[in-house]
């Protein structure tokens, strides 16, 4: 699940959680794994990483992310659109 968040500095930020009570074990690994690879990578092309944790409350692994406008991919393919190289 992705929420829009706004930290105290006030910059747009997209918080990742794995889905409570989900039945894909490796959810929460995956979770894990892109927030390892984000760290390392720094480029204008992907997002850029934040803080990754677990929440002590809910035990729910959480990756925080630059949140970036625009449309969601789901929708654009649930459209049948295709995007250009500049757009992608």
């Amino acid at each position: 699940m992705v929420y829009g968040v706004i930290d105290n500095e006030g910059r747009q930020l997209a918080l990742k959680v794995n889905r409570p009570g989900t039945v894909d074990p490796n959810c929460r690994a995956r979770l894990e794994q892109e927030a390892a690879l984000l760290n390392q990578l720094n480029s204008p092309s992907i997002v850029s990483f934040v803080e990754a944790g677990e929440d002590s409350a809910s035990g729910l692994f959480c990756l925080v992310v630059e949140r970036v406008a625009g449309v969601p991919l789901s929708e654009v393919v649930s459209r049948g659109e295709t995007l250009s190289p500049a757009d992608s």
